[in-house]
């Protein structure tokens, strides 16, 4: 479980994400919004029944702050929402602001909100970049410029490389079926990346 959230915040949060997985009540669940809410309610909040997104009532902002206990549920329901808005791999505008207004009505202020809210304004590429310095000084504890990160993002780019490292890894292409190496290496390159 990530959240610790009682049963009845757990249910308003999987409704504030069906809420923003609609469109604030348009009945355009996809798939993925709806695997998505079957894996929040199991995996992410501990619900013991079963979750049918058909019986998730949606829930507004105000109504999710009314229900939730403090700043530490505030902010996952949020990510939860921003997930959400982002997982069937589209950008609408009207979910990013959706989430938005669950943040403000809930008091959050964060870095991912300020980047859904760049994304749903236009700015995708100041978002990603601001994604890529808050992911670089989370693995590297130091702020990064990012002209001088894409030495540590890319090591191996161009004259480089390894050729040790290379040759062990396009080693495991002789190993057998069913072996990790071996499918690790059918995996690699199946999708077309270098070692």
């Amino acid at each position: 479980m990530l959240v610790v959230a009682d049963p009845t915040e757990a249910r308003a949060i999987l409704g504030a994400m069906r809420n923003v997985g609609d469109t604030g009540g348009e009945g355009t669940l996809s798939d993925a919004d709806r695997h998505a809410l079957v894996a929040a309610g199991t995996y992410g909040l501990g619900l013991e029944d079963p979750v049918d997104p058909d019986e998730i009532d949606p829930v507004s902002p105000e109504e999710l702050a009314g229900v939730l206990s403090g700043a530490v549920v505030n902010d996952y329901a949020t990510r939860f929402c921003a997930v959400m808005a982002l997982v069937d791999g589209t950008i609408d505008d009207r979910k990013l602001e959706l989430v938005q207004r669950y943040a403000a009505t809930l008091g959050i202020r964060a870095d991912y909100v300020t980047d859904l809210a760049e994304t749903a304004h236009g700015h995708l590429q100041l978002a990603l970049a601001d994604m890529t310095r808050a992911n670089l000084l989370s693995v590297t504890g130091k702020e990064w410029n990012l002209d001088d990160a894409s030495g540590w993002l890319l090591p191996y780019e161009g004259d480089q490389a390894d050729p040790a490292l290379t040759a062990r890894y396009n080693d495991l292409g002789a190993l057998q079926d069913g072996t990790l190496g071996r499918a690790f290496y059918d995996w690699y390159t199946g999708h077309g990346f270098a070692f």
